[in-house]
């Protein structure tokens, strides 16, 4: 008598990672491995503030267990975040990278912030403004306003 192989799921890719707010840039795949891992439903979980642009998350596993999310099928929110995937009573989690950029905007007798603030690493400075780089790795830009 043969042992039945034990099932087993995985999210095996993600994008590198994806603009706060954004639509996903690349697929996400979640593997079924073990017997009949083809024609499975795998359901994946968002966190709040994440959304599908189709859809609620049910995707079908193909001939290799692979349940695939199409890049672009998700609406990332505004900081990175644990997706799940289950699927024949197992579950896998993994962490999405969210990048956060944008631009600050100040009038003269605001500053930008300050390297003393615990959440940013570096600030460089020029007379335009300046790049302030956050301990969580996000990058801004902020931008001196002299006009009217």
């Amino acid at each position: 008598m043969r042992a039945v192989p034990a099932r087993n799921l995985s999210i095996t890719q993600v994008p590198d990672e994806t603009v706060a707010c954004h639509r996903t840039t690349g697929s996400i795949v979640a593997r079924l491995s073990g017997s009949a891992t083809a024609g499975q439903l795998v359901q994946f979980s968002l966190p709040s503030g994440w959304s599908w642009t189709t859809g609620s998350g049910g995707y079908v596993t193909d001939a290799q267990g692979d349940a695939t999310v199409p890049a672009g099928d998700i609406v990332v929110g505004d900081r990175s975040a644990p997706l799940t995937a289950t699927a024949a009573g197992l579950t896998a989690t993994t962490e999405m990278s969210v990048t956060s950029t944008g631009s600050f905007v100040a009038n003269p007798l605001d500053a930008p912030p300050s390297q003393a603030n615990t959440a940013v690493e570096r600030v460089a400075m020029c007379v335009e403004g300046c790049v302030i780089a956050q301990a969580d790795g996000d990058v801004w830009s902020f931008e001196s306003y002299y006009g009217p």
